[in-house]
């Protein structure tokens, strides 16, 4: 493999498995909430945002943001994002006549976090929001299942920021709740990081990584 190839197929693995669950604080993730005001309300006293866990699978625009309105897609996929919608079916793709990012919230349980998104980008969601079921300090997606056919990112926030959510749509089914979610990458010292997640079993990952030893001494 050329030096050119195995530079542009580690950037590619390193843009699919990132994940910043544990970077220090400045530096990791978040989203803000922009609207309704009532609802900025509640969060007011974490300056409207939330920490947020990226996924490590899917395509992430790391270094960039994405602004959307959050909609539920219950009817299509269901609660928690398991079902099998008709993506041939004009009712099957969700309601978006502004043509803007559209954040789908779903509920953990019942299936891997890949069907989950899979099913939301096949309903037109430009972001997969999943809402945790567990009270945890700490959160992190870990990828399980086939990935390589998910092109859009993946969150997971906490279970008591999806019951405001959720509660709010309910109560003022009229409002659009919009937000913006950032995907920093860190610069604490000048220096490449990097992460490769892997199967053991997977033949070509073992090959890239005996290949790619003999350069990583330049990261360094």
């Amino acid at each position: 493999m050329s030096k050119a190839g195995l530079a542009l197929l580690f950037a590619v693995a390193t843009l699919a498995s990132l994940s910043f669950a544990d970077r220090p604080e400045g530096v990791k993730p978040s989203m803000v909430i922009l609207g309704p005001e009532k609802l900025r309300e509640e969060f007011a006293h974490q300056n409207y945002q939330v920490e947020i866990s990226v996924a490590n699978y899917g395509y992430v625009p790391y270094g960039g943001s994405i602004t959307g309105s959050l909609k539920t897609a219950n009817n299509l996929i269901g609660e928690k994002g398991c079902g099998d919608p008709d993506v041939d079916n004009a009712q099957g793709t969700i309601n978006n006549p502004t043509d803007d990012n559209v954040i789908v919230m779903t509920q953990r349980g019942d299936c891997f976090f890949v069907t989950k998104t899979l099913n939301v980008q096949n309903i037109g969601g430009s972001v997969a929001m999943i809402v945790d079921d567990k009270d945890e300090e700490n959160t992190k997606i870990i990828m399980t299942g086939e990935s390589d056919l998910v092109h859009i990112p993946s969150i997971l926030i906490k279970r008591y920021v999806g019951e405001i959510f959720a509660d709010f749509m309910s109560q003022n089914p009229g409002e659009e709740i919009d937000l913006f979610i950032s995907f920093p990458i860190p610069h604490p010292d000048d220096r490449v990081e990097y992460d490769i997640y892997m199967l053991s079993t997977n033949i070509e990952i073992m090959q890239f990584l005996k290949e790619f030893s003999q350069y990583n001494t330049e990261f360094d």
